[in-house]
Protein backbone atom coordinates (compact mmCIF):
# COMPACT_ATOMS: atom_id res chain seq x y z
CA UNK A 1 0.00 0.00 0.00
CA UNK A 2 1.23 3.76 -0.68
CA UNK A 3 0.92 6.55 0.91
CA UNK A 4 -0.13 9.41 -1.41
CA UNK A 5 0.49 12.97 -1.57
CA UNK A 6 -2.27 14.95 -2.55
CA UNK A 7 -2.78 17.90 -4.74
CA UNK A 8 -5.91 19.69 -5.37
CA UNK A 9 -6.84 22.78 -7.82
CA UNK A 10 -10.20 24.64 -8.10
CA UNK A 11 -9.82 27.51 -10.17
CA UNK A 12 -12.29 29.92 -11.87
CA UNK A 13 -13.59 27.28 -13.85
CA UNK A 14 -13.87 24.92 -10.88
CA UNK A 15 -12.34 22.12 -12.16
CA UNK A 16 -10.25 19.94 -9.13
CA UNK A 17 -7.21 18.66 -10.64
CA UNK A 18 -5.89 16.46 -8.34
CA UNK A 19 -2.17 15.12 -8.06
CA UNK A 20 -0.88 11.77 -6.54
CA UNK A 21 2.00 10.13 -6.35
CA UNK A 22 3.92 7.74 -3.39
CA UNK A 23 5.98 9.19 -1.25
CA UNK A 24 8.95 7.93 0.56
CA UNK A 25 9.06 4.92 3.05
CA UNK A 26 8.84 7.22 5.98
CA UNK A 27 5.56 10.44 5.65
CA UNK A 28 5.02 10.23 9.20
CA UNK A 29 8.13 12.93 10.01
CA UNK A 30 8.24 15.94 11.32
CA UNK A 31 5.12 19.51 11.27
CA UNK A 32 6.68 22.03 9.56
CA UNK A 33 5.73 25.12 11.81
CA UNK A 34 5.27 28.02 9.36
CA UNK A 35 4.54 31.81 10.56
CA UNK A 36 3.03 34.50 8.48
CA UNK A 37 1.63 37.59 8.17
CA UNK A 38 -1.47 39.29 9.40
CA UNK A 39 -4.12 38.16 7.71
CA UNK A 40 -4.70 42.00 6.39
CA UNK A 41 -1.70 41.96 4.69
CA UNK A 42 -1.88 43.30 0.78
CA UNK A 43 -0.40 41.72 -2.40
CA UNK A 44 2.65 40.38 -2.71
CA UNK A 45 5.28 42.34 -4.45
CA UNK A 46 7.42 38.93 -4.71
CA UNK A 47 8.09 38.98 -8.64
CA UNK A 48 7.22 35.98 -10.79
CA UNK A 49 9.63 33.09 -11.14
CA UNK A 50 11.95 34.23 -8.60
CA UNK A 51 12.43 31.15 -5.78
CA UNK A 52 9.28 31.46 -3.60
CA UNK A 53 7.58 33.48 -5.37
CA UNK A 54 4.20 32.80 -8.13
CA UNK A 55 5.09 31.10 -11.02
CA UNK A 56 4.87 32.52 -14.48
CA UNK A 57 0.87 32.39 -16.32
CA UNK A 58 2.50 29.32 -18.18
CA UNK A 59 3.62 27.64 -14.98
CA UNK A 60 7.42 28.16 -15.48
CA UNK A 61 10.03 29.99 -13.42
CA UNK A 62 13.74 31.26 -13.68
CA UNK A 63 16.69 29.02 -13.65
CA UNK A 64 16.41 25.56 -12.66
CA UNK A 65 13.24 26.26 -10.04
CA UNK A 66 10.74 24.07 -10.55
CA UNK A 67 7.01 24.97 -10.82
CA UNK A 68 5.11 23.11 -7.46
CA UNK A 69 1.26 24.30 -6.74
CA UNK A 70 1.66 27.30 -8.66
CA UNK A 71 4.99 28.65 -6.80
CA UNK A 72 8.97 28.81 -7.61
CA UNK A 73 11.11 26.50 -5.51
CA UNK A 74 14.43 24.50 -5.83
CA UNK A 75 13.36 21.09 -5.24
CA UNK A 76 15.60 19.22 -3.73
CA UNK A 77 16.59 17.20 0.27
CA UNK A 78 12.70 19.03 1.02
CA UNK A 79 10.92 17.63 -1.94
CA UNK A 80 10.98 14.10 -1.69
CA UNK A 81 9.79 11.86 1.71
CA UNK A 82 10.27 12.91 5.27
CA UNK A 83 12.31 11.32 7.42
CA UNK A 84 11.54 12.95 10.47
CA UNK A 85 13.22 16.28 12.70
CA UNK A 86 12.43 19.19 14.47
CA UNK A 87 9.79 21.51 13.12
CA UNK A 88 10.72 24.22 10.95
CA UNK A 89 9.36 27.79 12.55
CA UNK A 90 8.90 30.30 10.59
CA UNK A 91 8.20 34.19 12.92
CA UNK A 92 4.64 35.75 13.20
CA UNK A 93 2.26 33.11 12.28
CA UNK A 94 -1.40 33.31 12.41
CA UNK A 95 -3.97 31.65 11.65
CA UNK A 96 -5.37 27.96 12.37
CA UNK A 97 -3.70 24.19 12.68
CA UNK A 98 -3.74 22.72 8.94
CA UNK A 99 -3.49 19.33 10.54
CA UNK A 100 -6.22 16.63 11.78
CA UNK A 101 -5.87 13.09 12.74
CA UNK A 102 -8.55 10.64 12.55
CA UNK A 103 -9.71 8.99 8.94
CA UNK A 104 -11.74 9.41 5.98
CA UNK A 105 -12.04 5.89 5.57
CA UNK A 106 -11.10 3.00 7.41
CA UNK A 107 -7.20 2.58 7.93
CA UNK A 108 -5.22 -0.06 6.09
CA UNK A 109 -7.55 0.32 3.36
CA UNK A 110 -7.78 2.45 -0.20
CA UNK A 111 -8.83 6.04 0.42
CA UNK A 112 -8.27 8.63 2.91
CA UNK A 113 -6.86 7.36 6.44
CA UNK A 114 -4.97 8.94 9.47
CA UNK A 115 -3.13 7.77 11.79
CA UNK A 116 -2.79 10.39 14.20
CA UNK A 117 -4.69 10.54 17.64
CA UNK A 118 -7.40 13.37 16.06
CA UNK A 119 -6.16 16.31 17.39
CA UNK A 120 -9.32 19.11 17.90
CA UNK A 121 -8.27 22.25 15.83
CA UNK A 122 -9.79 25.40 15.67
CA UNK A 123 -9.53 26.42 11.68
CA UNK A 124 -8.54 29.99 10.50
CA UNK A 125 -7.10 31.62 7.90
CA UNK A 126 -4.05 33.56 7.95
CA UNK A 127 -1.77 35.13 4.42
CA UNK A 128 0.53 33.14 3.00
CA UNK A 129 4.24 34.33 3.12
CA UNK A 130 6.69 32.98 0.64
CA UNK A 131 8.17 30.92 3.17
CA UNK A 132 5.22 29.31 3.80
CA UNK A 133 4.49 28.49 0.41
CA UNK A 134 7.82 26.93 0.12
CA UNK A 135 7.59 25.35 2.76
CA UNK A 136 4.32 23.48 1.78
CA UNK A 137 5.83 23.45 -1.71
CA UNK A 138 8.64 21.23 -0.29
CA UNK A 139 7.03 19.01 2.24
CA UNK A 140 4.58 18.38 -0.88
CA UNK A 141 5.28 15.43 -4.00
CA UNK A 142 3.91 14.83 -6.99
CA UNK A 143 4.78 12.57 -10.51
CA UNK A 144 1.30 11.39 -11.82
CA UNK A 145 -2.34 13.45 -11.58
CA UNK A 146 -5.74 12.83 -12.34
CA UNK A 147 -8.86 15.46 -12.89
CA UNK A 148 -11.41 15.40 -11.16
CA UNK A 149 -14.73 17.59 -11.89
CA UNK A 150 -16.45 20.15 -9.52
CA UNK A 151 -19.54 21.26 -11.52
CA UNK A 152 -20.07 24.99 -12.41
CA UNK A 153 -23.23 26.97 -11.37
CA UNK A 154 -26.41 26.56 -13.91
CA UNK A 155 -29.06 28.95 -13.04
CA UNK A 156 -32.46 29.26 -14.14
CA UNK A 157 -33.68 32.30 -13.50
CA UNK A 158 -37.92 32.16 -13.05
CA UNK A 159 -38.57 35.96 -13.48
CA UNK A 160 -42.29 37.50 -12.48
CA UNK A 161 -43.11 40.19 -15.10
CA UNK A 162 -46.93 40.17 -14.41
CA UNK A 163 -48.85 43.73 -14.68
CA UNK A 164 -47.78 44.79 -10.91
CA UNK A 165 -43.98 44.71 -11.96
CA UNK A 166 -44.79 48.26 -13.79
CA UNK A 167 -45.88 49.04 -9.66
CA UNK A 168 -43.01 51.95 -8.75
CA UNK A 169 -41.48 50.32 -5.04
CA UNK A 170 -40.63 53.10 -2.45
CA UNK A 171 -37.61 54.98 -2.80
CA UNK A 172 -37.38 54.40 -6.67
CA UNK A 173 -36.58 57.94 -9.02
CA UNK A 174 -39.17 57.03 -11.05
CA UNK A 175 -38.02 53.55 -11.84
CA UNK A 176 -40.67 50.30 -11.49
CA UNK A 177 -40.02 46.91 -10.68
CA UNK A 178 -39.37 45.73 -13.59
CA UNK A 179 -36.75 48.14 -14.97
CA UNK A 180 -34.83 47.52 -11.88
CA UNK A 181 -35.26 43.55 -11.92
CA UNK A 182 -33.99 43.73 -15.76
CA UNK A 183 -31.12 46.22 -14.75
CA UNK A 184 -29.97 44.21 -11.70
CA UNK A 185 -30.48 40.67 -13.74
CA UNK A 186 -28.46 41.99 -16.47
CA UNK A 187 -25.20 43.55 -14.16
CA UNK A 188 -25.46 40.08 -12.38
CA UNK A 189 -24.92 37.88 -15.09
CA UNK A 190 -22.77 40.11 -17.10
CA UNK A 191 -20.10 40.64 -13.77
CA UNK A 192 -20.77 38.23 -11.57
CA UNK A 193 -20.64 34.68 -13.16
CA UNK A 194 -17.82 32.83 -14.77
CA UNK A 195 -18.03 32.23 -18.63
CA UNK A 196 -18.52 28.10 -17.97
CA UNK A 197 -21.39 28.80 -15.69
CA UNK A 198 -25.23 27.97 -17.44
CA UNK A 199 -27.89 30.33 -17.40
CA UNK A 200 -31.65 30.36 -18.93
CA UNK A 201 -34.16 32.81 -18.35
CA UNK A 202 -37.97 32.42 -18.49
CA UNK A 203 -39.98 35.11 -18.09
CA UNK A 204 -43.98 35.48 -16.90
CA UNK A 205 -46.01 35.60 -18.59
CA UNK A 206 -44.40 37.43 -21.17
CA UNK A 207 -47.99 37.81 -22.58
CA UNK A 208 -51.23 39.08 -21.95
CA UNK A 209 -53.30 36.44 -19.92
CA UNK A 210 -57.17 35.54 -20.70
CA UNK A 211 -59.58 35.08 -17.53
CA UNK A 212 -61.14 31.36 -17.01
CA UNK A 213 -63.13 29.66 -15.04
CA UNK A 214 -61.63 26.58 -16.13
CA UNK A 215 -61.77 23.35 -13.83
CA UNK A 216 -59.19 21.48 -15.82
CA UNK A 217 -56.30 22.17 -16.80
CA UNK A 218 -55.22 23.71 -20.16
CA UNK A 219 -51.70 23.66 -21.76
CA UNK A 220 -48.81 26.05 -20.99
CA UNK A 221 -48.62 28.01 -23.84
CA UNK A 222 -52.01 29.45 -22.74
CA UNK A 223 -50.90 31.50 -19.80
CA UNK A 224 -46.86 31.38 -20.26
CA UNK A 225 -45.13 32.47 -23.72
CA UNK A 226 -43.04 29.87 -23.56
CA UNK A 227 -41.28 30.32 -26.85
CA UNK A 228 -39.65 33.44 -25.38
CA UNK A 229 -37.65 31.18 -23.13
CA UNK A 230 -33.69 31.43 -23.23
CA UNK A 231 -32.92 27.76 -23.11
CA UNK A 232 -30.15 27.25 -20.06
CA UNK A 233 -26.62 27.22 -21.60
CA UNK A 234 -22.96 28.06 -20.75
CA UNK A 235 -22.49 31.77 -21.22
CA UNK A 236 -19.22 31.84 -23.21
CA UNK A 237 -17.16 34.63 -23.18
CA UNK A 238 -18.23 38.62 -23.99
CA UNK A 239 -19.93 38.51 -26.69
CA UNK A 240 -21.05 35.12 -27.09
CA UNK A 241 -24.82 33.64 -28.42
CA UNK A 242 -25.86 32.96 -25.05
CA UNK A 243 -25.32 36.20 -23.58
CA UNK A 244 -26.49 37.71 -26.60
CA UNK A 245 -30.14 35.83 -26.22
CA UNK A 246 -29.90 37.05 -22.66
CA UNK A 247 -29.60 41.04 -23.35
CA UNK A 248 -32.39 40.45 -26.03
CA UNK A 249 -34.25 38.85 -23.57
CA UNK A 250 -34.32 40.99 -21.13
CA UNK A 251 -34.61 43.63 -23.35
CA UNK A 252 -37.58 42.43 -24.95
CA UNK A 253 -39.75 40.94 -22.11
CA UNK A 254 -43.57 41.62 -22.20
CA UNK A 255 -44.50 43.08 -18.92
CA UNK A 256 -47.99 42.43 -18.68
CA UNK A 257 -50.98 39.93 -17.31
CA UNK A 258 -51.78 37.30 -14.71
CA UNK A 259 -49.08 35.81 -12.66
CA UNK A 260 -48.62 31.85 -13.26
CA UNK A 261 -45.92 31.14 -11.12
CA UNK A 262 -46.43 27.36 -10.84
CA UNK A 263 -46.82 26.61 -14.84
CA UNK A 264 -43.72 29.00 -14.86
CA UNK A 265 -41.73 27.00 -12.47
CA UNK A 266 -42.67 23.83 -13.57
CA UNK A 267 -41.73 24.93 -17.40
CA UNK A 268 -38.69 26.04 -15.91
CA UNK A 269 -37.81 22.77 -14.08
CA UNK A 270 -38.99 20.19 -17.09
CA UNK A 271 -38.03 22.27 -20.54
CA UNK A 272 -35.16 24.56 -18.73
CA UNK A 273 -32.78 22.62 -16.29
CA UNK A 274 -33.48 18.73 -16.97
CA UNK A 275 -32.34 19.57 -20.71
CA UNK A 276 -29.32 21.51 -19.47
CA UNK A 277 -28.62 18.95 -17.31
CA UNK A 278 -28.67 15.76 -20.23
CA UNK A 279 -27.13 17.96 -22.49
CA UNK A 280 -24.47 18.93 -20.59
CA UNK A 281 -24.42 16.96 -17.49
CA UNK A 282 -21.65 19.07 -15.20
CA UNK A 283 -23.37 21.68 -13.63
CA UNK A 284 -24.63 22.16 -10.35
CA UNK A 285 -28.12 23.24 -11.06
CA UNK A 286 -30.62 25.84 -9.29
CA UNK A 287 -33.29 27.73 -10.15
CA UNK A 288 -34.02 30.96 -9.06
CA UNK A 289 -37.65 32.82 -8.78
CA UNK A 290 -38.26 36.35 -8.36
CA UNK A 291 -41.59 37.71 -8.02
CA UNK A 292 -43.32 40.19 -6.28
CA UNK A 293 -46.31 38.51 -4.89
CA UNK A 294 -48.57 35.53 -4.97
CA UNK A 295 -49.96 33.16 -7.81
CA UNK A 296 -53.25 34.44 -9.91
CA UNK A 297 -53.33 31.70 -11.63
CA UNK A 298 -53.12 28.14 -10.65
CA UNK A 299 -51.51 25.14 -12.27
CA UNK A 300 -52.82 23.97 -15.86
CA UNK A 301 -53.04 27.62 -16.62
CA UNK A 302 -56.65 27.81 -14.40
CA UNK A 303 -57.67 31.30 -13.06
CA UNK A 304 -58.13 34.87 -13.88
CA UNK A 305 -54.84 36.53 -13.57
CA UNK A 306 -56.88 39.12 -11.08
CA UNK A 307 -55.20 40.18 -8.13
CA UNK A 308 -58.75 39.99 -6.13
CA UNK A 309 -58.47 36.29 -6.62
CA UNK A 310 -54.84 34.98 -6.04
CA UNK A 311 -54.69 31.17 -6.22
CA UNK A 312 -53.42 28.30 -3.97
CA UNK A 313 -49.49 28.42 -3.74
CA UNK A 314 -49.19 24.91 -1.76
CA UNK A 315 -49.00 22.82 -4.86
CA UNK A 316 -46.27 25.45 -5.97
CA UNK A 317 -44.08 24.75 -2.69
CA UNK A 318 -44.77 20.98 -3.33
CA UNK A 319 -43.03 21.17 -6.54
CA UNK A 320 -40.10 23.27 -5.12
CA UNK A 321 -39.81 20.84 -2.70
CA UNK A 322 -39.92 17.87 -4.89
CA UNK A 323 -37.11 19.45 -7.40
CA UNK A 324 -34.67 19.57 -4.30
CA UNK A 325 -35.39 15.90 -3.13
CA UNK A 326 -35.14 14.84 -7.28
CA UNK A 327 -31.58 13.35 -8.33
CA UNK A 328 -29.76 15.53 -9.74
CA UNK A 329 -30.91 17.80 -6.40
CA UNK A 330 -32.04 21.38 -7.73
CA UNK A 331 -32.19 24.02 -5.16
CA UNK A 332 -34.44 27.11 -5.37
CA UNK A 333 -33.87 30.59 -4.28
CA UNK A 334 -36.41 32.69 -3.56
CA UNK A 335 -36.58 36.44 -4.11
CA UNK A 336 -39.78 38.64 -2.83
CA UNK A 337 -39.88 42.25 -4.18
CA UNK A 338 -41.96 44.42 -2.75
CA UNK A 339 -45.58 44.01 -3.40
CA UNK A 340 -45.07 40.40 -1.88
CA UNK A 341 -45.79 41.84 1.62
CA UNK A 342 -49.49 42.61 1.09
CA UNK A 343 -51.88 42.11 -2.28
CA UNK A 344 -53.34 45.09 -3.75
CA UNK A 345 -56.78 43.39 -3.75
CA UNK A 346 -57.09 40.99 -0.86
CA UNK A 347 -53.57 42.52 1.40
CA UNK A 348 -52.82 38.80 1.47
CA UNK A 349 -49.19 38.10 2.69
CA UNK A 350 -46.89 35.93 0.41
CA UNK A 351 -44.08 35.72 2.20
CA UNK A 352 -44.64 33.12 4.25
CA UNK A 353 -45.18 31.08 1.34
CA UNK A 354 -42.04 32.45 -0.30
CA UNK A 355 -40.07 31.55 2.81
CA UNK A 356 -41.39 28.27 2.95
CA UNK A 357 -40.31 27.74 -0.89
CA UNK A 358 -36.62 28.61 -0.47
CA UNK A 359 -36.86 26.34 3.13
CA UNK A 360 -37.94 23.29 1.31
CA UNK A 361 -35.90 24.11 -1.83
CA UNK A 362 -32.62 23.60 0.23
CA UNK A 363 -32.17 27.70 0.29
CA UNK A 364 -32.68 28.86 3.58
CA UNK A 365 -30.69 32.18 4.61
CA UNK A 366 -29.88 31.04 8.19
CA UNK A 367 -30.61 28.13 10.24
CA UNK A 368 -32.75 30.37 12.77
CA UNK A 369 -34.89 31.87 9.65
CA UNK A 370 -39.06 31.64 10.61
CA UNK A 371 -41.94 31.45 7.98
CA UNK A 372 -44.23 33.90 9.38
CA UNK A 373 -40.94 36.26 10.03
CA UNK A 374 -39.67 38.54 10.06
CA UNK A 375 -36.39 36.62 9.72
CA UNK A 376 -37.93 34.93 6.55
CA UNK A 377 -36.16 32.52 4.73
CA UNK A 378 -36.02 34.01 1.49
CA UNK A 379 -34.67 37.01 0.43
CA UNK A 380 -37.24 39.56 1.41
CA UNK A 381 -36.92 42.80 -0.26
CA UNK A 382 -40.27 43.84 0.53
CA UNK A 383 -39.24 47.05 3.06
CA UNK A 384 -36.60 47.86 0.90
CA UNK A 385 -35.93 51.83 0.21
CA UNK A 386 -33.44 51.12 -2.54
CA UNK A 387 -34.73 48.41 -4.49
CA UNK A 388 -31.88 48.26 -7.25
CA UNK A 389 -29.30 48.31 -4.44
CA UNK A 390 -31.01 45.09 -2.35
CA UNK A 391 -31.87 43.42 -5.20
CA UNK A 392 -27.96 43.38 -7.08
CA UNK A 393 -26.84 42.03 -3.63
CA UNK A 394 -29.54 39.63 -3.02
CA UNK A 395 -28.35 38.40 -6.89
CA UNK A 396 -24.81 38.76 -6.06
CA UNK A 397 -25.53 35.95 -2.94
CA UNK A 398 -27.18 33.96 -5.13
CA UNK A 399 -24.75 33.48 -7.37
CA UNK A 400 -21.97 32.83 -4.99
CA UNK A 401 -23.91 30.49 -3.06
CA UNK A 402 -24.90 28.30 -6.13
CA UNK A 403 -21.00 27.34 -6.47
CA UNK A 404 -20.29 24.33 -4.26
CA UNK A 405 -18.93 24.31 -0.83
CA UNK A 406 -17.73 20.77 -0.60
CA UNK A 407 -15.65 18.93 -2.92
CA UNK A 408 -15.49 14.64 -3.34
CA UNK A 409 -11.77 14.00 -3.45
CA UNK A 410 -11.42 10.13 -4.33
CA UNK A 411 -8.18 8.65 -4.69
CA UNK A 412 -7.34 6.39 -7.40
CA UNK A 413 -7.48 2.33 -5.63
CA UNK A 414 -4.95 1.14 -4.32
CA UNK A 415 -3.53 4.51 -2.90
CA UNK A 416 -4.12 6.07 0.75
CA UNK A 417 -4.07 9.50 1.37
CA UNK A 418 -3.02 10.49 5.24
CA UNK A 419 -5.40 13.34 6.71
CA UNK A 420 -3.04 13.78 9.18
CA UNK A 421 -1.01 15.71 6.47
CA UNK A 422 -3.43 18.03 4.60
CA UNK A 423 -2.57 21.91 3.71
CA UNK A 424 -5.49 24.07 2.25
CA UNK A 425 -4.59 27.06 0.38
CA UNK A 426 -6.79 29.74 -1.39
CA UNK A 427 -5.25 32.05 -3.81
CA UNK A 428 -7.28 35.01 -4.44
CA UNK A 429 -8.41 36.48 -8.01
CA UNK A 430 -5.93 34.61 -9.99
CA UNK A 431 -5.36 36.61 -13.03
CA UNK A 432 -3.15 35.55 -15.45
CA UNK A 433 -2.02 32.36 -13.37
CA UNK A 434 -0.81 35.19 -10.74
CA UNK A 435 -2.67 35.77 -7.47
CA UNK A 436 -3.74 38.85 -5.52
CA UNK A 437 -2.79 37.60 -2.33
CA UNK A 438 -2.75 33.34 -1.02
CA UNK A 439 -4.09 32.50 2.64
CA UNK A 440 -3.56 29.08 4.69
CA UNK A 441 -6.67 27.76 5.55
CA UNK A 442 -6.99 25.97 8.77
CA UNK A 443 -8.66 22.53 8.93
CA UNK A 444 -10.66 22.13 12.25
CA UNK A 445 -12.64 19.49 13.77
CA UNK A 446 -15.96 21.65 14.77
CA UNK A 447 -18.21 20.47 11.88
CA UNK A 448 -20.27 23.26 12.91
CA UNK A 449 -17.48 26.41 12.12
CA UNK A 450 -17.96 27.80 15.42
CA UNK A 451 -21.85 27.69 14.44
CA UNK A 452 -20.56 29.68 11.50
CA UNK A 453 -18.57 31.81 12.59
CA UNK A 454 -15.44 30.06 12.03
CA UNK A 455 -12.76 30.33 8.89
CA UNK A 456 -11.33 27.03 8.16
CA UNK A 457 -12.50 23.56 6.48
CA UNK A 458 -13.32 19.98 7.73
CA UNK A 459 -13.44 16.46 6.32
CA UNK A 460 -17.12 14.74 6.15
CA UNK A 461 -15.75 11.82 7.19
CA UNK A 462 -19.27 10.07 6.04
CA UNK A 463 -18.91 11.27 2.27
CA UNK A 464 -15.15 11.54 1.75
CA UNK A 465 -15.79 15.09 1.13
CA UNK A 466 -13.38 18.31 2.03
CA UNK A 467 -15.87 20.78 3.15
CA UNK A 468 -15.78 24.29 3.52
CA UNK A 469 -16.61 26.44 6.47
CA UNK A 470 -19.65 28.70 5.44
CA UNK A 471 -17.87 31.97 6.42
CA UNK A 472 -14.47 30.70 4.03
CA UNK A 473 -16.99 29.46 1.22
CA UNK A 474 -18.53 32.78 1.03
CA UNK A 475 -15.17 34.64 0.67
CA UNK A 476 -14.02 31.89 -1.56
CA UNK A 477 -17.86 32.08 -3.83
CA UNK A 478 -17.47 36.25 -4.03
CA UNK A 479 -14.30 35.70 -5.76
CA UNK A 480 -14.75 35.07 -9.03
CA UNK A 481 -10.94 33.66 -10.05
CA UNK A 482 -10.89 31.98 -6.49
CA UNK A 483 -8.44 28.63 -6.65
CA UNK A 484 -7.96 26.16 -3.35
CA UNK A 485 -4.70 23.68 -3.34
CA UNK A 486 -4.88 21.04 -1.22
CA UNK A 487 -1.56 19.46 -0.44
CA UNK A 488 0.02 16.96 1.69
CA UNK A 489 0.91 13.21 2.14
CA UNK A 490 4.49 13.40 3.32
CA UNK A 491 4.25 16.42 5.82
CA UNK A 492 2.17 18.38 7.73
CA UNK A 493 2.34 22.22 7.66
CA UNK A 494 0.63 24.21 10.60
CA UNK A 495 0.79 27.92 11.42
CA UNK A 496 1.75 28.43 14.98
CA UNK A 497 -0.46 29.91 17.34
Amino acid sequence: MHKACLRVVVGSSWVLVASLSACGSNTEGARVSVGGANASGGQSSCPAGNETCPCYGNDTCNGSLTCASHLCVRLGAGGGSSTGGAPVTYPGASGGIVSMGGAWSTAGTPGIAGSGSGVTVAGGISILTPDLSAAIAYSACASWSSELQVPPALLEFVVDVSGSMTDIPKGSTGQNKWQITQAALNNAINSGLPDNAGVGILFFPDMNTVPNHNTSPIDVTNCVNTSAMIPAAPLGAAGSTQRAAIASGLANAYVAGGTPTNDAYDYAYASGVIPAMQTYGYFTPNLVLITDGQPTIALGCEGTGQTAYPVDWHPLVSDVTTAFKNTPAVRTFVVGTPGSEAQSSTSADGRPWLSQAARTGGTQLTPDCVDTGPNYCHFDLTQSLDLATDLAAALKDIIGSSMPCSFQVSPPSGIQIDSNALNLVYSENVVGGVPTRQWLLGQTTDLSCGAGTLDGWYVDLGNGKLVLCPKTCKTVQSDKYARLDLRGGCQSVHASP
